[in-house]
C-alpha cells in the first residue's frame, strides 16, 4: 500500500468505530424490534415487551398470516405499559413465544402515564 492509502485506511476507523459499522446489522435489527414493542433473548425463542413508538404495525409472516401490534392511547405522556393482550386474551407475563409471532395474531398494548408495578 502507498503512504497514501495507508492514511486513508486509518482516516476509516476511529474512537467512534467504523462509519455505518452496527455489528452485522444486530444493533438496528435490535432497534427495529424494541421500536415495534418487543425484542428477542439471543439464542432463545422469548420476546420481551417494551414500550411501543408506533401505534400499529404489522408484520406479514411467510405463509401469509399477519401479526399485528397496536399500541392504544400511545403518545409522548402515554408511554408506560399497562396491560398487554395476546389474541384477546389478558396477558400477563412481561415476555412471550416466538410460536406467538409465526401462529399469526394481534398483541394489544395499552398504553398510560404512569409505570406497572409488575410485581403485585
Amino acid at each position: 500500500m502507498t503512504t497514501d492509502a495507508v492514511a486513508l485506511q486509518r482516516a476509516k476507523f476511529t474512537l467512534t468505530g467504523v462509519p455505518g459499522n452496527d455489528d452485522s446489522g444486530a444493533m438496528s435489527s435490535w432497534y427495529i424490534f424494541s421500536s415495534i414493542g418487543f425484542f428477542p433473548n439471543a439464542g432463545q425463542n422469548l420476546y420481551y415487551f417494551t414500550s411501543p413508538c408506533y401505534d400499529k404495525t404489522t408484520i406479514t409472516l411467510y405463509d401469509g398470516k399477519t401479526f399485528t401490534i397496536i399500541a392504544n392511547n400511545l403518545s409522548a405522556e402515554n408511554r408506560y405499559i399497562q396491560s398487554v393482550t395476546l389474541n384477546g386474551v389478558n396477558y400477563k407475563s412481561t415476555m412471550f413465544r416466538h410460536e406467538n409471532i409465526i401462529n399469526g395474531g394481534e398483541l394489544v398494548f395499552e398504553m398510560g402515564s404512569t409505570p406497572v408495578d409488575y410485581t403485585k
